[in-house]
């Protein structure tokens, strides 16, 4: 008994079943995780490690080498790049797909272990994190207060941060912009000078005041006493009282009796004991500005929300904004919070627009069976298979733990399109064996037994299509398996409810009047006007098949036209979707200062505000210095800017016009010359998904040792690209010359004063930039304090020579004695690949084919006059992406096989399916 049979005998039975799917699909329904992406499991990790204030060389030298030959013994390890730069070693391994991340992530961290010894004292400890593209914020809030952007920062760190980190599925809450509250320790130099001491005299007796440390325990009677040394300050007031020396104590006066010391001290108008109140100023303030963030206009401080990574992403956004009513409570009345980032938009604009399209194709699904059955019952009937098919879906989704995202939902929606086909096939038979003078049951019966074989074998042949997609390897893969897997489920829950719901309805819908009406054309459609198309129809396929090889050339005509065509179609990675969003990113010439950079995004934002329909406006400028790997990876330099302008939901202008009338307005500005300013429609959700992927046809690696050397070779390579023809936009990875000062020590002279150079670089520091001598602790939270020069002492070169260091041998000594100050240009970061220094020149090709120019290439750089040691090649298709164009030629390799079979299988035939394939007339 088959399907058909069961449905019509079995009818309560059928509807129970049905009753059931739909239950679990609605059950299904509310259970599914909704998501924007899928979850990318991307074999490659990151470590990272931050020495704060080294140069890209030293980081390259002292941490980068270090961890890359370490990491470089892990097994199951295919490539290996790094980035050296101003404070932050980068080193990223990649490894085979079919790899463990887990158990690859613990052999790293193992591997890194074994070196930590080797780096240095002050640098952190290496951190080895997973890499994911796609890991964004879900919601990003902008807090603004008629208040100090301190005091804002406070409030959002205390209050916000707190509240929303105590959200069901809340991993992290990370808080930017703002200012963060210091303790300075102003050191003037002239006094220092005066009282023959130095500023590293002044950190250590602050380092060693503030201090809380256990002494043991005693033992009495029944107790155990804990014995604690309480030192730190519990008011900034105190670190004005530290002392700094005993003035008492010098060393000429030593053996003099302590009453004719205490008169001699007097007498040299000193004090007894010199204090920090008097060599330096106290200030409770905040640390220096390295960012300006802006919401409109305003100064804001922005609350970036990562959820956990099982968590439903609807959920927690929705658990968010459902905080806001308890924040308003207890915050104070002028804060106010907007939020300006909202992932559930897209997934709800995602899942409307499906919801929506399979509205619609139901509706039209309707209005075309009716218009071509004749009869609103059984045009009732194929329709009503829609939404239980796709409640079929939904429990299969649940089941196969498939989350709702933009990949499933596609698939979903492009099987929407096919669920009716069969549907359609099934009742069409069924009421061509009801004019034949069957009852419902016995006409239900056999028109759905009948066709079953073929709807079958249709849709296996469609599955073979999209199924193996499975077997693609990389972020394709792992991106459009779930696409493949909902296709498949779409049409597996189709095929089912042809054969079962459609007999059942249509028996017992139908009755016993269940002809359709007269089979005459004339009745379809305007009568006469759609007679004349068919029978024009029936005249020129008679003429295909009288005249078959005059068919087949034009086919392959149009074939070949085709083909011409498809030159002029205009290619990108990702279609332009109007998402009403896009962002302007600003690179001025590295070592610009951060407020020269904000100036230039101010006049940027005022070129927004003469755009139509703008909504919001959202800047920043360089980056809060976070600690975390999402701060450090997406940290912008003081001379980098991003803005993300966002359009009124309805608008009269698209989101691409907006795009080049801003860009026609930059480029008409000369004050943004200097300035390489990229507009972007590509905001937000699509610029994480687009971080994973891209690339140009041509690559050409330069590798060795010395920067110099590398650079003048890439420009020879630059020259060489510019003389093939078909090559365009070439680019190059040069990193761009930072402005330094570099301070050379003598070493001759540090050893002959007994001075180390971890000293003078220590001293030089803490003059200029400033050390963390240590912290002050105030209602739990913690402080820097730091000490460093005034201002007006650290203004010139000439104050940092004056700089004074302690010497055993002759008292203080200048920095200008045991160094020369030299100002250089150095390079802004460093990337290695493969263990070596490496500067990528990369470029289009257009006019002419990709093996033609990759062989002239290819010569020219055999001509290339290249240094021993360096290595200028081209760099052909990666590893990876070998990987998925072979996986990809399986799987269609494997779809045509699959496709045969099924086809071979139903006709009985090996040689039909090979005509249907081949079209061969």
């Amino acid at each position: 008994m088959g399907l058909p049979d069961f449905s019509t005998r079995r009818p309560v039975t059928t509807v129970m079943i049905f009753a059931g799917v739909i239950l679990f699909g609605l059950i299904s329904l509310t259970n599914l995780q909704q998501e924007l992406f899928p979850p990318i499991t991307y074999p490659q990790l990151t470590v990272f490690t931050i020495y704060a204030n080294a140069a890209p060389e030293e980081i390259e030298t002292l941490l980068t080498r270090p961890i890359e030959e370490a990491v470089g013994t892990v097994s199951g390890l295919r490539e290996i790049h790094s980035i050296s730069r101003e404070g932050i070693s980068i080193v990223m391994a990649e490894f085979d797909w079919d790899q463990n991340m887990d158990f690859a992530s613990l052999r790293t961290r193992e591997k890194v272990d074994l070196i930590k010894a080797r780096l240095p004292r002050d640098s952190s400890e290496p951190l080895v994190v997973p890499f994911d593209p796609f890991e964004l914020p879900v919601v990003t809030l902008s807090v603004t207060g008629d208040r100090s952007p301190m005091e804002v920062r406070r409030i959002a760190t205390d209050t916000i941060k707190d509240e929303l980190e105590k959200i069901n599925g809340v991993a992290s809450a990370t808080v930017e912009g703002g200012l963060e509250r210091e303790i300075v320790i102003n050191v003037d130099q002239g006094k220092v000078y005066s009282y023959d001491v130095t500023v590293l005299d002044v950190s250590e007796s602050i380092t060693d005041a503030n201090l809380n440390y256990p002494a043991g325990t005693i033992k009495e009677s029944f107790y155990e006493y804990l014995i604690r040394t309480l030192g730190e300050f519990q008011s900034v007031g105190e670190i004005d009282n530290v002392i700094v020396r005993d003035m008492r104590d010098q060393d000429d006066d030593l053996y003099l009796p302590y009453d004719e010391r205490l008169a001699l001290t007097k007498m040299s108008h000193k004090p007894a004991l010199l204090r920090v109140r008097d060599v330096a100023t106290v200030v409770d303030t905040h640390k220096e500005r390295t960012s300006y963030s802006r919401h409109n206009g305003q100064a804001n401080v922005s609350v970036s929300v990562q959820k956990q990574a099982e968590a439903n992403t609807m959920h927690v956004i929705d658990g968010v904004r459902g905080s806001f009513e308890r924040l308003r409570e207890i915050l104070p009345p002028d804060i106010e919070i907007e939020v300006i980032y909202d992932q559930s938009v897209f997934i709800r604009d995602a899942i409307s627009g499906v919801r929506d399209a399979a509205l619609q194709g139901g509706v039209l699904a309707f209005l075309v069976l009716l218009a071509f059955l004749r009869s609103f019952k059984p045009s009732a009937i194929v329709t009503m298979s829609i939404p239980i098919s796709v409640m079929v879906v939904f429990t299969f989704m649940h089941f196969g733990g498939i989350s709702i995202n933009m990949m499933s939902l596609g698939g979903l929606a492009l099987g929407v399109g096919m669920l009716v086909d069969n549907a359609v096939v099934v009742i069409e038979n069924i009421f061509r064996h009801r004019e034949k003078g069957k009852n419902a049951e016995d006409a239900a019966r056999d028109g759905a037994e009948e066709v079953s074989n073929a709807i079958v074998a249709s849709t296996l042949t469609t599955i073979a299509v999209f199924f193996p997609m499975i077997f693609v390897v990389g972020v394709a893969g792992q991106l459009f398996k779930e696409l493949a897997f909902t296709v498949t489920f779409s049409l597996i829950a189709s095929l089912w409810v042809a054969l079962t719901l459609i007999p059942l309805m249509s028996c017992k819908l139908e009755g016993r009047s269940g002809s359709r009406g007269t089979a005459d054309v004339s009745a379809f459609a305007g009568g006469e006007g759609w007679k004349r198309f068919l029978e024009k129809y029936k005249k020129f396929l008679e003429f295909f098949l009288a005249n078959k090889k005059v068919g087949m050339i034009i086919v392959v005509g149009v074939f070949l036209a085709s083909l011409i065509l498809v030159n002029f179609l205009e290619r990108e990675l990702m279609p332009r979707a109007d998402q009403g969003q896009f962002m302007v990113s600003v690179d001025m010439p590295v070592g610009t200062k951060l407020e020269t950079t904000n100036e230039i995004a101010l006049k940027i934002e005022e070129l927004i505000e003469e755009l139509p329909e703008i909504s919001s406006v959202s800047s920043v400028v360089g980056s809060t210095r976070g600690a975390s790997p999402g701060d450090i990876v997406q940290r912008l330099g003081p001379h980098q800017a991003e803005i993300i302008v966002d359009l009124e939901e309805r608008r009269r202008v698209g989101t691409h016009e907006n795009v080049r009338s801003l860009q026609d307005m930059i480029q008409r500005e000369t004050f943004l010359r200097d300035a390489s300013i990229d507009v972007s429609m590509h905001a937000g959700v699509m610029a994480g998904a687009l971080g994973a992927v891209g690339g140009k046809p041509i690559t050409v690696e330069i590798k060795g040792t010395d920067l110099d050397k590398l650079v003048r070779l890439a420009q020879d390579v630059i020259v060489e690209l510019e003389n093939t023809g078909g090559i365009i936009n070439i680019e190059d990875d040069v990193p761009e010359a930072s402005p330094e000062v570099r301070v050379v020590v003598d070493k001759d002279k540090a050893a002959l004063y007994n001075i180390s150079t971890v000293d003078i670089a220590k001293v030089s520091q803490m003059a200029m930039r400033g050390f963390i001598a240590s912290r002050f602790k105030e209602e739990g939270k913690e402080y820097d304090i730091r000490v460093r020069l005034r201002e007006e002492d650290r203004a010139t070169f000439g104050d940092l020579s004056r700089v004074r260091m302690s010497s055993h041998v002759s008292g203080h000594i200048p920095l200008g004695v045991l160094a020369r100050l030299e100002r250089e240009m150095g390079p802004s970061e460093i990337k290695r690949s493969g263990q070596e220094r490496t500067i990528l020149v990369t470029a289009d090709v257009e006019g002419r084919r990709m093996a033609e120019v990759s062989r002239e290439i290819e010569q020219r750089l055999r001509e290339l006059d290249v240094p021993s040691g360096y290595i200028a090649r081209l760099a052909g298709v990666s590893e990876e992406m070998e990987e998925s164009f072979a996986s990809l030629r399986f799987a269609l390799i494997l779809s045509l096989v699959l496709v045969y079979m099924i086809m071979a299988a139903q006709f009985e035939s090996l040689t039909q399916p090979l005509i249907i394939l081949f079209s061969v007339p």
